[in-house]
Parts: C-alpha cells; sequence; structure tokens
C-alpha cells in the first residue's frame, strides 16, 4: 500500500507557500487549498498578499482541491470588520489543526497578532483542541441562518472529463477569472 502525502495549506505568503511548494514538488503531495475569504471580490483574500498574487495563482493551479470557507458573519460584514474577516482566518487555521497528522509551522514562537493566525493554530494543534467557536467539526454540525458548516468546494482536480488537454491552472482560470488571467 502506498502513503499518499497531502498538504493543507491556505498559501498566505511566507511559510505557507514555502512548505506546500516544497511538498508538491519534491515530495509529491496532493495540496488541499481552504480559502478564507472569497478569491473574486476586491476585499477577499487576494487584497491580503497584492504582491504576490501571480505566485498565488501559481501555486493554487497545483491544487487538487480548493474550497470556500463557509461565511461565518452575516452578509458581507467581511469586506470592512476586521473582527468578521478574522473568523474567516480562524476557521482555515481551525480546519489545519483539526485535519492535519503533522503540522509543520515556522513562526516566531509568539502569540498569534490576531484570531486565526499562526501561534493560535499551532496552541490548538498541540492540545488537539479548538476552541467550539472555531472548530470547523462543530460548525458542520450547527443549523440556523449562520450555520456556515459546508465550505464551498470552488475545485475537484477532474480535468479529463472535461478536455483531455486541459491544465489545472487553465480550468481554475476559466473557473474564476476567465481564461486568460493565469499563465
Amino acid at each position: 500500500m502506498e502513503l499518499c502525502s497531502v498538504v493543507i495549506s491556505p498559501l498566505a505568503e511566507g511559510a505557507d507557500r514555502i512548505v506546500a511548494r516544497i511538498a508538491v514538488d519534491l515530495l509529491d503531495a496532493r495540496l488541499v487549498v481552504p480559502i478564507p475569504l472569497p478569491l473574486d471580490h476586491p476585499k477577499g483574500y487576494l487584497e491580503d498578499f497584492p504582491k504576490s498574487i501571480k505566485e498565488f495563482k501559481r501555486m493554487l493551479g497545483k491544487a487538487d482541491e480548493i474550497f470556500l470557507a463557509p461565511l461565518r458573519s452575516r452578509g458581507s460584514r467581511w469586506r470592512a470588520d476586521k473582527a468578521a474577516r478574522e473568523k474567516q482566518y480562524a476557521w482555515v487555521g481551525a480546519y489545519v489543526a483539526e485535519h492535519a497528522d503533522i503540522l509543520f509551522a515556522i513562526w516566531d514562537g509568539k502569540p498569534a497578532r490576531g484570531v486565526g493566525g499562526t501561534g493560535q493554530v499551532v496552541k490548538w494543534f498541540l492540545a488537539n483542541h479548538v476552541p467550539r467557536a472555531h472548530s470547523t467539526l462543530v460548525s458542520a454540525q450547527r443549523e440556523g441562518p449562520l450555520a456556515g458548516g459546508t465550505p464551498t468546494l470552488l475545485r475537484l482536480l477532474m480535468l479529463a472529463a472535461q478536455d483531455p488537454n486541459a491544465t489545472v491552472a487553465s480550468c481554475w482560470a476559466a473557473d474564476f477569472f476567465g481564461p486568460s488571467t493565469i499563465s
């Protein structure tokens, strides 16, 4: 039985991408990308790293699975409200902490600067416990208008059915930004 390595990374700038790139390019690992905020909105996830969008899209093009975290606040509060935005990041951090067998954390050892920061995710992972307010396992069981327990699957890698000559990047680009966006 062959073991398959899977890296779960939101592909944030820095260590997230370094670990993902090494795992995918050198170890042939699968890449699963939980996205905290919509990609197609000007105030979405891409706003957080405007100088490295091209690198982000290149890495996203290598992903086997990409999904958007359920929106954790009513309406579009995440666009302007820092606390609502941090809840989105906390959900992704909780997802990583709850689903990883091994956590590669490259950080300064200081406490998190916000909800869902690296320090907090490491703490959750080491304690083998994510607080109920952020748990992806608990949120999947909630009911009501903010249940938000089901992430939106943006892409599961299945290229051959549509176009045998398609690349992951071209399928992703066609889904999100039009076919000419990713080179």
